[in-house]
């Protein structure tokens, strides 16, 4: 996911006898049926010539199976686990952090919310996260005895710590707060990941990991990025789930 992709492809893995009887199968893992391995087939058929550089699912095996047969399709290397999921620093004592504005703060907060609950199972490390977006009082004070543009980038130097994840939402990725915060993330020695619309202006520039919503339209725009956010949250709870009690 390093870089700026064109466009991203979203798809359900294939059939599994769960899914035929009509069972939900949660976080429960098992193979695809003989109609979930073509139609893994076809869609892998569907999207030859448009460019796919990479493949990246769950660590479910019925999502990594539908995974590798897409891959081979398309003659590509075999699918990675996002990489996402390892920034997450589950295994490790750091935080996720992040912030927006606007409708984008309002997506900070959501992604906070579910991250922070979604994934937690007994006896494993449960994610920290937290919104920076969400103490209006602090936001005001620090936008009224300094700038605006620092209120979130006053936060981060109080609290972000070298080895934290900083996830910076923004449709066009030009606001200068959002900037300040996250070329600070940087200094403090965090993984700077980016969820961008319009163009990625200079955030998707300056960040390690961007992801681009090919669309000049703020609704879609925020609309996707909510939609990434859940799946997100979706890999984290079964990557969790896959590692067992």
């Amino acid at each position: 996911m390093s870089g700026i992709p064109g466009v991203i492809f979203v798809a359900r893995h294939g059939v599994t006898v769960s899914n035929d009887r009509q069972i939900y199968a949660g976080p429960s893992d098992e193979r695809l049926t003989a109609r979930g391995v073509r139609q893994a087939e076809d869609l892998g058929q569907a999207l030859l010539g448009r460019g796919i550089q990479r493949v990246v699912t769950s660590p479910l095996q019925r999502a990594a199976e539908t995974g590798e047969i897409v891959s081979a399709g398309l003659g590509i290397a075999k699918p990675a686990c996002s990489d996402l999921l390892d920034e997450m620093r589950l295994d490790r004592d750091a935080t996720v952090f992040v912030f927006g504005n606007g409708g984008s703060a309002s997506t900070a907060s959501h992604m906070a919310n579910d991250l922070s609950k979604a994934p937690v199972r007994e006896g494993r490390r449960r994610p920290r996260v937290v919104s920076l977006s969400e103490n209006v009082a602090l936001m005001t004070a620090w936008s009224n005895e300094d700038s605006f543009t620092s209120m979130f980038e006053q936060q981060v130097r109080s609290l972000v710590r070298s080895g934290d994840l900083v996830i910076a939402i923004s449709a066009i990725g030009k606001s200068p707060n959002v900037l300040a915060a996250a070329r600070r993330a940087r200094e403090c020695g965090a993984t700077v990941a980016a969820l961008v619309g319009f163009d990625g202006g200079d955030l998707a520039k300056i960040c390690d990991e961007a992801v681009l919503v090919d669309s000049f339209d703020y609704g879609w725009v925020e609309s996707v990025h909510l939609c990434l956010e859940h799946y997100i949250t979706c890999l984290l709870r079964a990557h969790v789930a896959a590692l067992g009690a």
